[in-house]
């Protein structure tokens, strides 16, 4: 007698991230209100490359205060981000990121303007407008 396939909780929740991601980028945008009462934490800073501290512009440029920001996500992206710095806290707490989702857009911002500067200024600060 043969058993009924059934799906494992870990294959049923690799698809159904794949396909949240494919949603977010599908979707062009489409947002929804974040709840207020949702628990915040201030982000780690990053931690400095084996060759010592950072000095690239980007990644190099902290202050002491920080200032909240109201952002719209797609929503499936930001359930898919959400769940990745679970999944990452939990599972490699030591990469950059993973402490919370405001640690995770803070670096994923630095890295991004890191590479804006490299390319297009020749690894300095992007000068003001």
């Amino acid at each position: 007698m043969s058993a009924a396939p059934h799906s494992s909780g870990a294959q049923r929740a690799g698809s159904s991230t794949r396909d949240r991601l494919k949603n977010a980028v599908a979707s062009g945008g489409r947002t929804a209100a974040v709840p207020e009462n949702r628990r915040r934490r201030t982000p780690k800073p990053a931690a400095p490359n084996d060759l010592g501290a950072d000095t690239r512009p980007a990644l190099e440029r902290r202050s002491t205060g920080k200032q909240q920001q109201g952002i719209n996500f797609d929503t499936a992206l930001l359930e898919y981000m959400r769940e990745a710095v679970a999944y990452m806290g939990r599972r490699h707490p030591e990469e950059a990121g993973s402490e919370s989702l405001a640690a995770l857009i803070d670096q994923a911002v630095r890295e991004k303007l890191d590479r804006w500067e490299r390319k297009h200024n020749d690894g300095n600060a992007l000068p003001s407008l």
